[in-house]
């Protein structure tokens, strides 16, 4: 098993939906949670939160090994 940390934007609405876009960069990842956060702000949408998460990645299997997408070590970015 060959394991990776993968740094995750989830988007998260108030409805319980969730959407998520992985990056290998911490930087690169910050850089999409920017975009995003500007979009939501710009849209003047409630009911939104943003998230920074670290989520294990084994490359062999392709697959995300952490069992929730937001977790306590989550960094909450950005509410509307």
């Amino acid at each position: 098993m060959s394991t990776t940390i993968l740094y995750g934007v989830v988007i998260q609405h108030s409805n319980g939906g969730q959407k998520m876009r992985s990056f290998l960069k911490e930087g690169s990842a910050l850089s999409e949670a920017e975009e995003v956060i500007s979009i939501i702000k710009n849209s003047n949408k409630k009911g939104f939160k943003v998230y920074l998460s670290e989520l294990e990645y084994d490359s062999y299997k392709n697959l995300i090994l952490s069992e929730s997408l937001v977790n306590e070590d989550s960094e909450l970015l950005f509410e509307s």
